[in-house]
Order: structure tokens, then C-alpha cells, then sequence
């Protein structure tokens, strides 16, 4: 079983194929992954919050854990302008190699709304609003 995901960043639209349940090896990559971010982070004064020193390390270090997350993609780079056939692809296996750092902006949010997803995953958040999990 696997859960899809579509995509809310107009420049990088289409889906996302989660692995449901999370491997042990894709937990192991993700727990790793949350590591190298932390260092580039600090306890906030608000609870639950971190307070991040250098934004792209942390969301960069961040991928290898998505990455391993992901069972398959439907990601597209929706360059403005671009007919819907010339919208090329994103590479069919991301990592951090290949993973898109522009538009910044754009990029940031793709890390950000990825790490959301897979962690409704591994704590078995349903995108169903009553769901008592989602508020914890």
C-alpha cells in the first residue's frame, strides 16, 4: 500500500507516491536525515519550535531522508511560460544531487510540504481534518 499526494507549489506541480507503511531502511534514512538538519537548528523559546541558523542545510539535509520516503513521482518543473508538454520532468529518482534548489523560494517549499508528508505517514496522520492524530 502507498499513499499519493498531489503537489501545492505551482512550479514544481504533480504527484507524490509515498511509501505507506515506511520501511525500516526509509525510517533509518529519514531519523538520519532529521540529524544532520538538528545541526543547523536550535530550541526556540516556543515549545516545539526550532530556531534555524542556515535554512538551506537544514532543509537540504532533509532530502536524503524524503528520498527514501518517496516510492515514485509525478513532480514536473512548471517554468513560467511553459506549455504543459514542455514542462520537463523532474529526475524519476530525487536525491541531493539532483533534488531543485530554484527558484529558491519554490524549492524551500517543496522540502518543507515533502517533510510534512512523510511524517503524517510515519505518525499515521490522516488528511482528514476531524482526525483526533492531526492535532497532537
Amino acid at each position: 500500500m502507498s499513499r499519493t499526494v498531489t503537489s501545492p507549489i505551482a512550479r514544481f506541480p504533480g504527484t507524490v507516491t509515498l511509501r505507506d507503511p515506511i520501511t525500516f531502511p526509509a525510517l533509518i534514512a529519514w531519523k538520519d536525515a532529521w540529524e544532520e538538519a538538528l545541526k543547523w537548528a536550535t530550541r526556540s523559546e516556543t515549545p516545539g519550535k526550532v530556531d534555524v541558523s542556515d535554512i538551506y542545510r537544514f532543509r537540504s539535509a532533509l532530502i536524503p531522508g524524503i528520498a527514501a520516503c518517496i516510492e515514485s513521482h509525478a513532480l514536473v518543473n512548471a517554468k513560467p511560460g511553459a506549455e504543459n508538454g514542455n514542462r520537463p520532468a523532474l529526475p524519476a529518482s530525487l536525491s541531493l544531487d539532483n533534488f531543485p534548489a530554484s527558484p529558491e523560494l519554490d524549492a524551500l517549499q517543496l522540502i518543507a510540504w515533502l517533510t510534512d508528508e512523510v511524517q503524517k505517514v510515519i505518525n499515521e496522520v490522516e488528511d482528514d481534518p476531524k482526525d483526533s492524530r492531526s492535532e497532537a
